[in-house]
């Protein structure tokens, strides 16, 4: 149906035409995966490197395996942790995540500090890393056969007892992931050549050595700001849902909480320093991938369903959209001091008949961008006051 509502006079305005932009770069593909926030991540990533290393930011191929091979890992021993040490565990809202391959900006940056980074090399994608629909299937059994167990000894076992339980079932876990989707390596060499033609290379590093060599950025200085327009949440509120938890008792996914043209606005500031900026969007809704367009105007759906669509407020509220998917800014267009449009870096399947690069018109922001990971400099006074006071807990199901 839609392709005979498709408005062509909307493909024709959106033009790849931006005023401020940042270097092209290779397209990756995440394929069936649902790691978009890594693939993401590291697109984010490729832009400091390449100013740090002086060299062609497509030169430049990361592991994704590498990060989700110890997302996962972690994600089990969080787990573990949480039915080990606390009195009534509650195993429904366990069972209800369980292990999924989805994260948020938080999980990266918490797993490249401690695990570090690896060439693609290294740590290749392979069947069971593009499409682990059965590989999550596996995990999430042991995952459920683990807790009951772990439960049953709780009652007879000592803590010692109960952890060395523990290390024997991430040993299994960590066996699984190896024989599925490859084993990590801690040693390895790299070479690049720089702008200047040089080749350069690190011989026998180890992956944090890797990561401190070829980045200069702090991510945590990089925090979410979000925009959900909705009756349980405040603008200047920080939001954090404890639900959620990659490596045991470290930090949760928090945001704060602004009007949409503040979050322009942030993305503007940053982009202009030649920083990219790493957002959460709807992806499902108002989106033509065979012309790369993102713009609320682009099916006639008003021939069909006159005054039926949903306000941002309601679509959030009765959970019809939520932040569903990580992409990066690269560019975007102002004219009159305004942005009209939006380069994205884009990294799935849907997105291929135009090489991962999309348009977003300014309307689609409005609706369907809830957050963009800003460096702390950027903020106001205002906004630096909500990112430092206490977190507000959210619902397990909450929009984010």
């Amino acid at each position: 149906m839609q392709k005979t509502l498709i408005n062509k006079a909307v493909i024709e305005e959106n033009k790849r035409e931006f005023n401020i932009e940042l270097p092209i770069i290779k397209k990756e593909e995440q394929k069936e995966s649902s790691r978009c926030w890594i693939y993401a991540g590291i697109n984010f990533l490729k832009y400091d490197i390449s100013k740090k290393l002086k060299c062609n930011i497509n030169q430049i191929e990361l592991s994704y395996n590498y990060i989700s091979f110890f997302d996962k890992l972690e994600k089990f021993n969080s787990i573990y942790e949480i039915v080990i040490d606390e009195e009534d565990v509650d195993i429904s809202n366990i069972f209800k995540i369980g292990i999924t391959e989805t994260g948020y900006w938080i999980y990266f940056i918490e797993i490249i500090e401690k695990y570090g980074l690896v060439p693609l090399c290294t740590m290749p994608e392979n069947i069971n890393s593009y499409n682990s629909d059965m590989l999550l299937k596996i995990l999430n059994e042991k995952l459920k056969k683990d807790i009951f167990e772990l439960l049953k000894k709780k009652k007879c076992y000592n803590k010692e007892k109960m952890m060395e339980l523990k290390e024997n079932k991430l040993f299994e876990v960590y066996n699984i992931l190896a024989k599925t989707i490859g084993e990590p390596k801690f040693n390895f060499d790299y070479s690049y050549t720089n702008n200047n033609g040089e080749k350069i290379v690190l011989e026998n590093i180890t992956p944090n050595q890797f990561k401190e060599k070829i980045t200069t950025n702090n991510l945590r200085d990089y925090i979410s700001v979000a925009s959900f327009d909705m009756e349980n949440k405040q603008y200047y509120k920080k939001y954090e849902n404890k639900f959620y938890q990659d490596i045991y008792r470290l930090t949760y996914p928090t945001y704060i909480n602004i009007p949409v043209n503040e979050l322009k606005e942030l993305t503007i500031k940053q982009l202009k320093d030649g920083i990219a900026v790493r957002f959460s969007s709807e992806i499902r809704k108002d989106i033509d991938n065979e012309n790369g367009i993102m713009d609320c105007r682009i099916y006639n759906y008003n021939k069909v369903l006159p005054n039926q669509r949903l306000s941002k407020k309601e679509l959030l509220e009765s959970k019809e959209s939520f932040a569903a998917h990580a992409m990066v800014f690269s560019g975007v267009h102002i004219e009159n001091n305004k942005p009209v449009r939006w380069k994205v870096e884009d990294t799935r399947s849907t997105s291929r008949n135009y090489k991962g690069s999309y348009v977003m018109n300014d309307n689609f922001f409005d609706n369907y961008v809830y957050a963009v990971y800003i460096h702390k400099k950027y903020l106001n006074t205002k906004q630096i006051e909500a990112y430092n006071s206490d977190a507000i807990q959210v619902d397990i199901d909450d929009v984010f």
